[in-house]
C-alpha cells in the first residue's frame, strides 16, 4: 500500500542523500527516472520482506529482506537522516 511513498524515500534518499557523495551520472543511472511505472517498483517488494519506518504516521525509510537473508534495499528519507528515533514493533 507504500509503493508511491516508498519510490519518494528511495528517490530522495539517492537524488539528495547520495548526491553528496556521488558523481551527477551515477545517482541518475541508479535513482532511474523520478517518474516512472511502478509495477516492477512494485514486484520487487512483493518478492522481499519490506519494512518501513514511519515517524509520525510519514514513511520515512525502508528495508528489504529477500528470501535468502540478503538485504536487498535501506533507504531512509533525507528529513529523518541522522536521527535517533524510538524502535517500536
Amino acid at each position: 500500500d507504500d509503493i508511491d511513498v516508498s519510490f519518494g524515500v528511495f528517490q530522495a534518499a539517492i537524488r539528495r542523500t547520495a548526491a553528496a557523495v556521488y558523481e551527477p551520472d551515477q545517482v541518475e543511472a541508479w535513482a532511474g527516472p523520478p517518474r516512472t511505472d511502478l509495477s516492477r517498483w512494485d514486484a520487487r517488494r512483493r518478492h522481499a520482506s519490506t519494512l518501513v519506518a514511519e515517524v509520525d504516521g510519514s514513511v520515512v525509510g525502508l528495508a528489504d529482506l529477500l528470501p535468502d537473508g540478503l538485504v536487498d534495499m535501506l533507504f531512509v528519507h533525507p528529513r529523518a537522516g541522522g536521527r535517533v528515533l524510538p524502535a517500536r514493533c
